[in-house]
């Protein structure tokens, strides 16, 4: 018998049935990717897919589109295949109107004209590989589409031999001695391969393989190609097929190595007689129904024990080439099995991975995992796995066992698996090996088997969505409501979230990182309610990432929708801090403790209870242990008159009118473990009415019953920060009037409000309800209706409290206010790690002024920034108040600068006023050893707008949006990218597109005009990129008085080409690359003009290396050679090509050269 004929003949079918599972899919993969309008160029990184020009008839005038191939191989020399089956374009000898441009090692290749197909495959070093397609403003045809294969070339490395030196050394070929032969590449169909079954093969007791011969798996286009008989001529004359007489398939998915395959050969085999593997033809393996039929297992253990290695019984070798485990980003798999894995994972790690089975259709998908440790919690909110089906997405997270199995369904031919970590712990990660299988439809009368790549799968139940309620009680945590498959929250929908906090002071903040819910000014279809201590809130519509502040034991959050208008629902982190210095509790109990671990030394903490009103607090000391003392004057516990220390301390009443403090001091020396403090509220003097009644039916009566309520809304607040909120639960009363009082320290400062619900009476001059900030000597401000809605306010103080009071008439109410206070001193730097800045992101309007803030004298040897940035273009407008620095000539000593002016002395300088063009504007303030003042204070505003101008090399822009996110109505922004004369390329990637869509962009809309041409936008977009070399780009943005959207944000990069570089235009410069140009340079330089003329060129750099005519290195140009350092000007005709060359030797290089040229149109000429 020849087994190693056998032995190759399945494992080319196991290569052939990994290969084509993938390929299914990417095809159609690559015919979705084509549902696009217009080029679809861009950056490709898979090793296979499509390309288009157009979609429709024709492609369009004035195009530009260029795709990147950047595919993730392990060698350096790899070939990409394109097989073209339209090709249509404007055709011209030199393809110089319409071209697709393939940029080769040896340079630009050029297509034109119309051809049946079109087929081409390139050789690459490197990484990148680049193709173009250009259209000028005439003829235009049918465009260009096809598909791609990027191929590694394995071939220049040494495989194992699959059949070893001691295989038998009569009648069977050497069939892998001289490397292993490589299944990928469709070049191999032009080689003579050798005779399977060699010329002394047994003559009887063969099957008839294939004898309707090798079935054809997927192109059509194999089969115009005749390949060669594996079987030769010399096979024995009987029963032997033709294996590729109909087509060889096309191998390419190299995914089937990480994977153990099976036993090829059977249990009886090699007795006697061999089985008719195929002889009613090789089964179709690209559909899904070979999998209703089991096959043998090809490979036994009672393989012949001598001479043949065994191929299958200890798994198919591994290349680590091909490996699928990843924990860089995310990635995309193609095939029926695979690895994933994150080992070792980093805090804030999010990694997805999309795996596209070969099959279309539900089907089941089987985990195994080798290692599974990822940080545990309740719900898994911190560390976790996602599953996702499509339909319903499962968090897993904690510690399972090796060989742990997890299944589920598969919806619409794709799986996902992301994994998330939080900022704190980190575990093992994860490492898994999956297997995914189709799920037949079938007579119920009938049972079809299916078989199993690598477990025994059963069909898991439907899944549901996970249950959107929550009940959190841990210090920190995260909360995504639940969303389908194409990612947005269900109709008719209820979830209570609640967040539990201890019974200590503590401030919880939740950042709403995500948030988007149907939009309508009553929030009375989708909404998000909130309850807290701090009042009601109820949120709906898209909002920007936003953060809200809470003193209370809990938030209640409720989510409700209506049938209607769903959207991506809402995401927020939390985290719960204790206060342990400086503490205020607003309740009637609660608990105060001193730092953990016990206290510090030179200690002062205020505590403060503000109860509903008059009252007993009754004390208990769970835990107290403070430094001992006579009298307490060491440390000590300081209520109403009373100094408690030491370890034994017992219970205390006190008299409360609604406000109690007490204090903790400690001194410099013994410290102890502190304290834990318990308090209790009992009200007295309650003013209480007899139950009313109200007349009922016959001599039945309505008791209304009892209220109690507080006698005042009245407070002090001592803390430098804290919440401020208006009366009442969800909306404020009416004839409510509430004073706060914020202790405020003796020198200037800044009251900070960040408001996050203002909602009060609108009328003219506030007359009705409003909330006025009083900071004394005649500085207040009113605000009524919506004036500071989510806005954050600076009110700025000489030195005193601040007094805020609250008043509402007698008619209409609102939802109230809320939001968090800072006082900071007025607009000075901090110093850090000896940093001296001042950072400005936020804040409109405010002032600035020099170290320490307080009025003295500001100290020596400082150099601080006041920096203000934003993302968009901004005017920074400064109106000098005070200055008082050392004076000098040129303000050499000490001074404040802006922008490049330099002010010192005492004379106030003019307002100023900066253009930004986004980023950073600085103003700067320096003091030297000497001399010393009072510094300078400066009022500043900013004013954001979108206009923008540029000629640096690389930058980003964004279009300004309001507080939700959106641009403006009737809006006009001109951008301008200006680039150097010199030839280039100016690559802008749009990162976000969103405008309002219609077809003929007539409402909003971004034109942008470019030596290129014209281009309107308009819709949403996916990221996309434009390639620019004029030396402009305008873009004009427009909006009308309507919709608005997102709008749009991009980066731009320029590139300078320093050789075989071309200019379109009647001006311009080229130059050799910086500092020397290289050995053995061949570079062709190409001015295009709009017609006949004169050339005149400069050579304002002209440094080459000398030789007698220039026969070493040099610049032909015009039919002459110039070289030497001294070129004076040159003159040339031209019909509107014209073209240079430099060349280098082997030896001596130089600076190269500038040279810059003007055209004379002949029309001009004198």
């Amino acid at each position: 018998m020849n087994v190693p004929g056998m032995i190759c003949f399945t494992l080319v079918v196991s290569l052939l049935l990994a290969q084509t599972e993938g390929r299914a899919f990417n095809n159609a993969q690559a015919r979705e990717k084509r549902q696009t309008n217009g080029c679809d160029g861009g950056t490709r990184y898979d090793t296979f897919g499509v390309i288009s020009t157009n979609t429709g008839d024709q492609y369009s005038n004035n195009e530009n589109c260029c795709w990147e191939f950047t595919p993730d191989v392990q060698g350096t020399t790899w070939t990409i295949t394109f097989n073209l089956d339209t090709f249509d374009l404007e055709s011209s000898s030199t393809c110089s109107y319409d071209a697709l441009t393939f940029y080769t090692e040896n340079g630009p290749e050029k297509e034109c004209g119309r051809k049946s197909f079109y087929s081409s495959t390139f050789t690459v070093t490197g990484d990148l590989f680049r193709v173009c397609f250009t259209s000028d403003g005439s003829v235009t045809g049918e465009g260009v589409s096809g598909s791609y294969s990027i191929y590694e070339d394995y071939l220049t490395t040494s495989y194992p031999n699959y059949f070893t030196t001691d295989y038998p050394t009569t009648g069977y070929p050497q069939y892998a001695t001289t490397g292993y032969p490589y299944y990928q590449y469709t070049d191999y169909l032009t080689t003579s391969y050798p005779n399977y079954f060699t010329t002394d093969y047994p003559t009887t007791g063969y099957p008839q393989y294939a004898t309707t011969g090798y079935p054809y798996y997927q192109y059509t286009d194999y089969s115009t190609t005749s390949y060669p008989n594996y079987f030769t001529t010399d096979y024995p004359t009987t029963g032997y097929p033709q294996y590729a007489t109909t087509g060889y398939p096309y191998y390419q998915y190299t995914d089937y190595l990480t994977t153990s395959y099976p036993n090829y050969f059977t249990t009886d085999y090699p007795t006697t007689g061999y089985p008719q593997y195929a002889t009613t033809g090789y089964p179709y393996y690209q559909y899904t129904d070979y999998l209703t039929t089991s096959y043998p297992n090809y490979f036994t253990t009672d393989y012949p024990t001598t001479g043949y290695p065994q191929y299958a019984t200890t798994g198919y070798p591994v290349m680590s080439d091909y490996s699928r485990n990843t924990t860089m980003g995310n990635a995309t798999y193609y095939g029926n099995q695979g690895n994933i894995s994150v080992s070792n994972y980093d805090n804030n790690q999010d990694v997805c991975y999309s795996l596209y089975p070969s099959f279309m259709g539900s089907g089941i998908i089987t985990f195994v995992f080798n290692v599974f440790d990822i940080e545990e919690a309740t719900d898994c909110i911190f560390d976790y796995v996602e599953f996702d089906d499509g339909n319903t997405k499962l968090r897993e997270c904690g510690t399972v066992d090796e060989g742990t199995q997890r299944e589920f369904e598969v919806h619409d031919s794709r799986f996902s698996v992301c994994f998330h970590s939080d900022g704190s712990v980190t575990k093992r990660g994860f490492q898994a090996t999956y297997a995914m299988n189709p799920v037949r439809e079938v007579d119920s009368s009938v049972t079809t088997p299916f078989p199993v790549d690598i477990f025994n799968l059963t069909i898991s139940p439907n899944f549901t969505l996970p249950d959107c309620n929550r009940d959190i009680d841990d210090l920190e945590g995260s909360y995504t409501l639940a969303t389908d498959s194409e990612g947005q929250y269900e109709n008719n929908q209820r979830c209570d979230i609640t967040i539990r906090s201890p019974p200590t002071p503590h401030i919880t903040t939740v950042n709403f990182t995500r948030f988007d819910l149907e939009d309508d000014s009553g929030c009375d279809y989708d909404s998000l309610t909130i309850t807290s201590d701090e009042g009601t809130e109820k949120l709906c519509g898209p909002k920007e990432s936003f953060v809200r502040q809470y003193t209370g034991q809990s938030v209640d959050m409720t989510f409700s929708s209506d049938g209607s208008v769903v959207r991506s629902g809402f995401s927020f982190d939390y985290v719960t801090e204790i206060v342990y210095c400086n503490a205020t509790i607003n309740a009637s109990s609660g608990t105060f403790e001193s730092l953990p671990g016990g206290y510090e030394n030179n200690m002062y903490c205020t505590y403060t209870i503000n109860t509903p009103g008059p009252g007993e607090l009754v004390f208990s000391f769970p835990s107290f242990d403070v430094e001992t003392a006579s009298s307490c004057r060491y440390d000590a516990v300081e209520m109403e008159g009373d100094r408690l220390c030491g370890t034994n301390v017992e219970g205390k009443t006190y008299s409360t009118d609604g406000h109690f403090q007490f204090v903790f001091t400690s001194d410099g020396s013994v410290t102890g473990e502190g304290f834990r403090i318990n308090f209790n509220f009992t009200q007295t003097n309650v003013t209480t009415s007899p139950p009313a009644t109200l007349p009922g039916t016959g001599s039945e009566m309505t008791t209304i019953p009892p209220t109690t309520e507080p006698e005042t809304c009245n407070q002090v607040l001592t803390s430098e920060n804290g919440i401020l909120t208006s009366p009442g639960n969800g909306s404020y009363a009416n004839n409510e009037r509430c004073v706060t009082v914020i202790t405020g320290p003796s020198l200037p400062y800044i009251l900070v409000v960040n408001f996050t619900t203002f909602d009060l009476e609108s009328s003219t001059n506030c007359r009705y309800d409003y909330l006025e900030v009083d900071m004394g000597r005649d500085n207040s401000q009113k605000g009524c209706g919506s004036t500071w809605s989510d806005r954050t306010v600076e009110y700025t103080s000489d030195g005193g409290n601040a007094t805020v009071t609250f008043s509402s008439d007698s008619s209409r109410t609102g939802l109230g206010y809320n939001a968090t206070y800072t006082i900071q001193p007025r607009g000075v730097p901090s110093l850090s790690n000896g940093e001296c800045s001042y950072i400005n992101t936020n804040i409109s309007e405010g002032v600035i002024q020099s170290l320490p803030g307080t009025g003295s004298n500001y100290p020596n040897n400082m150099d601080c920034s006041y920096v203000f940035t934003r993302n968009t273009p901004f005017y920074l407008n400064i109106n000098f108040t005070a200055l008082d620095t050392e004076s000098s000539s040129n303000c050499r000593y000490d001074y404040v600068q802006v922008g490049d002016d330099k002010y010192c002395g005492s004379d106030l300088p003019n307002a100023t006023r900066m253009s930004v063009q986004g980023g950073s504007a600085i103003i700067r303030f320096r003091s030297d050893g000497s001399v010393t003042g009072k510094g300078f204070v400066a009022l500043f505003s900013i004013e954001e707008h979108c206009n923008f101008e540029s000629d640096d090399l690389e930058g980003t822009y964004t279009l300004p949006t309001d507080s939700e996110g959106r641009y403006k109505n009737n809006e006009h922004c001109d951008i301008t990218l200006r680039f150097p004369p010199s030839p280039h390329i100016t690559t802008v990637n749009f990162t976000r597109f969103d405008l309002e869509n219609d077809s003929r962009c007539e409402y909003d809309s971004l034109t942008v005009t470019s030596g290129d041409g014209l281009e309107q936008l308009c819709g949403t977009r996916e990221s996309f990129t434009r390639e620019y070399n004029g030396q402009s780009v305008n873009m004009t943005f427009t909006s009308d008085g309507s919709v608005v959207r997102s709008g749009f944000s991009f980066n731009y990069v320029t590139e300078l080409v320093y050789c075989n570089a071309t200019i379109n235009g009647t001006s311009g410069t080229f130059e050799s690359q910086p500092g020397r140009y290289d050995n053995n340079m061949n570079c062709t330089y190409t001015i295009n003009t709009p017609g006949p003329g004169e050339l005149v060129f400069n050579f304002p750099l002209f440094d080459v290396e000398s030789g007698r005519d220039c026969q070493y290195d040099a610049l032909e140009i015009g039919g002459e050679r110039l070289c030497g350092t001294n070129v004076g000007e040159k003159t040339y005709s031209t019909h509107g090509h014209f073209q240079f060359i430099f060349r280098s030797d082997g030896s001596v290089t130089e600076d190269g050269f500038k040279i810059d040229f003007t055209f004379l149109p002949a029309e001009t000429q004198n």
